[in-house]
């Protein structure tokens, strides 16, 4: 059970620390956004080696559990479908390299309503806020878009004062394709969306 009461110096860690994880949190809305994904994982993730190998990242399409699962899924894999996108570029004079992985991608993951409970030891939190933004992927005859809706659930450890993601969950509830009638548009898991026919990576 939580402490009804809490010293005036506690309230202000407690806020200090709130402060420090939605910062945390909207980096890594940044960081995903601009594809940041190994610059991620080595800043923002936990570091100490027993937090890591129990830290766990999961998703409308799957569920990863250690740093190593972790990051083979979200940068290991991200890449390689970088690349796949990036085939087609060829046809037009574009070359298949590194320098040009994420041409015509754009993104942006906004989150807000933010909840954030802080433990009574002050060294581990949870966190979760909704999650909307839009994904564009660019292809040489046009592209591909959606607007993406959904939720965003964290626990976070400190780890040398510093607040680190732990556990990460991003759950897709609707994802609507940008050119298709709202009223018309599929939901998450149907064609258009996250692991559904047409829709985006995660």
């Amino acid at each position: 059970m939580s402490k009804q009461f809490y010293s005036n110096d506690e309230q202000i860690l407690r806020l200090w620390d709130k402060e420090n994880i939605r910062d945390l949190m909207a980096r890594h809305s940044y960081y995903m956004a601009n594809n940041w994904r190994r610059r991620e994982l080595n800043e923002l993730w936990v570091r100490r080696w027993d937090n890591q190998k129990t830290a766990s990242l999961g998703n409308n399409n799957g569920y990863y559990v250690g740093m190593d699962e972790i990051s083979n899924y979200y940068v290991v894999q991200n890449e390689e479908h970088l690349y796949q996108r990036l085939k087609p570029y060829e046809a037009v004079g574009v070359e298949c390299s590194s320098l040009n992985l994420g041409l015509g991608q754009m993104a942006m993951y906004t989150t807000n309503t933010h909840l954030v409970e802080v433990a009574d030891d002050g060294l581990t939190a949870q966190y979760c806020a909704c999650n909307n933004g839009q994904i564009t992927y660019g292809r040489p005859d046009g592209a591909d878009a959606y607007y993406l809706g959904g939720m965003i659930f964290a626990d976070l450890a400190k780890e040398d004062g510093e607040w680190k993601i732990w556990h990460l969950f991003i759950a897709h509830d609707h994802t609507v394709n940008a050119h298709v009638d709202p009223e018309k548009a599929k939901q998450a898991g149907g064609p258009g969306g996250p692991g559904g026919p047409g829709g985006p990576d995660a």
